[in-house]
């Protein structure tokens, strides 16, 4: 039985990539359209809102567990925003964006960091 060795490779260049190393566009932007903008927007404020808010209850002593995604919100949104009709996520704790994203409900996921509903799976 030969053993394996994991080695890190550059990937290939053919992936879908619209920004640089340096943040620039190289690629064509998403063609989002105005509402869909301005839910990735409310989302990704909501979640700031609600992650203030859990840390507060945190601090008095009314949850035992809470995880922030401050300045790192977009990355859950975005990987809400790429699934398609029947596509499966397993969101955690620190993607409330993409949980908003997908329209659950902010006092489910409240439940779930207080120990209760753990039916947080959700089809997208």
């Amino acid at each position: 039985m030969g053993q394996h060795k994991w080695a890190e490779q550059a990937p290939d260049e053919d992936f879908f990539r619209i920004l640089g190393p340096d943040g620039s566009l190289v690629g064509d932007a998403p063609d989002l359209d105005d509402p869909t903008l301005l839910r990735m927007y409310r989302a990704l404020v909501q979640t700031r809102a609600y992650e203030t808010h859990t840390i507060r209850m945190q601090r008095r002593g009314e949850l035992s567990v809470t995880a922030q995604s401050m300045y790192e919100e977009a990355v859950g949104l975005g990987a809400a925003a790429a699934l398609r009709e029947g596509d499966w996520c397993f969101p955690s704790y620190r993607q409330f964006a993409a949980h908003l994203y997908w329209g659950v409900p902010m006092d489910r996921t409240l439940a779930v960091l207080r120990g209760g509903a753990p039916e947080m799976v959700a089809e997208h």
